[in-house]
């Protein structure tokens, strides 16, 4: 039972690496399957009208 703190840090060393992927998506991104995206501006954004998009990860 004295492992399970070393492997804790080990899972979150790996899940805060993921962040170098293309997609940018985390380990806890793929298991809760959400998707990353980059927001470039303030600009309020509207959900009844479709945003012009620049970066999404699909």
């Amino acid at each position: 039972m004295s492992y399970i703190p070393l492997v804790g840090q080990y899972l979150s060393l790996i899940d805060n690496l993921f962040i170098f992927r293309k997609d940018k998506r985390c380990v806890h991104d793929l298991i809760a399957g959400t998707k990353v995206i980059e927001v470039l501006n303030n600009k309020k954004i509207s959900m009844d009208e479709p945003q012009e998009t620049t970066s999404a990860v699909s």
